[in-house]
């Protein structure tokens, strides 16, 4: 029984490994959608901020450094706060163009060292499942099958170190209790 329950358990982590695994490329795909139109929205307003600059005959950074020096909390609020914008489009088009120029392969690794928060929740929030049959979800899945087996061969070896050492510890429990029933006859 044992046997049969372990191949069975043992493919439904692999099925479920490559499964999960093989939506990387949608998922990723979709997170790269969410962040260019982040990153355009940004860019529109980082556009209206420098005419607004250039009409005072300021760069973007001395346009908001008056409002940060200004000394006035409400509008040092405001060049803070146009800061944060101008940082933020920064960084997600870093990160969009690290996505965009990147390998297939590479493509996770550099997703991971360029993920933003907020772009990720919304896009898990919203992602929609896909049958990826490209080389690339092929591969993803393929390791996902593999991450899925050696996962749960890892969980079996933990449950079987477990189940010996309780086990055991019953066996010594039960041949000492055996041994003291022994010698007092």
């Amino acid at each position: 029984m044992w046997k049969f329950l372990d191949t069975v358990l043992d493919r439904i982590f692999a099925v479920l490994g490559a499964l999960i695994f093989s939506q990387t490329p949608s998922f990723i795909q979709q997170y790269i959608q969410r962040l260019a139109g982040s990153t355009h929205e940004l860019d529109l307003q980082i556009q209206q901020i420098k005419k607004i600059a250039n009409s005072a005959g300021l760069s973007i950074n001395e346009y908001i450094q008056k409002f940060i020096s200004s000394g006035d909390s409400l509008f040092m609020s405001q060049g803070e706060f146009l800061q944060m914008i101008l940082e933020r489009y920064e960084s997600f088009q870093k990160a969009l163009t690290a996505l965009e120029s990147s390998w297939w392969w590479t493509r996770p690794f550099k997703f991971l060292a360029n993920m933003h928060s907020d772009v990720f929740n919304g896009t898990l929030h919203h992602f929609t499942p896909s049958v990826n049959i490209s080389v690339e979800g092929i591969v993803y899945a393929f390791v996902g099958l593999l991450f899925g087996y050696v996962i749960y061969q890892g969980i079996k070896r933990i449950v079987s170190d477990i189940w010996r050492v309780i086990t055991g510890a019953f066996k010594r429990k039960n041949s000492g209790n055996g041994q003291n029933d022994t010698t007092s006859s």
